[in-house]
């Protein structure tokens, strides 16, 4: 998945979903043992806006990514990385 971080066209970079999304899961399972704010914003907001203010947020993974136009899908797309994270936080615990 492309993204860039800051969202400067000089810090694009590929990473694959399933690092990501395990960088996600990682940091919600760290929130979760610290009572941390990822894990409160878990626990009271939808998965793809926590998941969404997770990617861009400055605190966090500080990127963006080409989605908006939902002309990319597949598993290296956010539908993709969503699919991953929702499997890893409730259909495997």
């Amino acid at each position: 998945m492309k993204f860039w971080r800051d969202n400067r066209a000089d810090q694009g970079f590929d990473m694959p979903v399933a690092q990501v999304a395990k960088a996600f899961l990682d940091a919600a399972e760290d929130s979760k043992l610290a009572g941390g704010e990822l894990a409160q914003m878990l626990s009271g907001m939808p998965l793809e806006r926590v998941l969404r203010h997770w990617l861009t947020s400055s605190d966090w993974f500080s990127s963006v990514w080409e989605d908006e136009n939902r002309a990319i899908f597949g598993e290296e797309s956010f539908d993709g990385l969503y699919d991953l994270v929702y499997d890893g936080l409730y259909k495997t615990r």
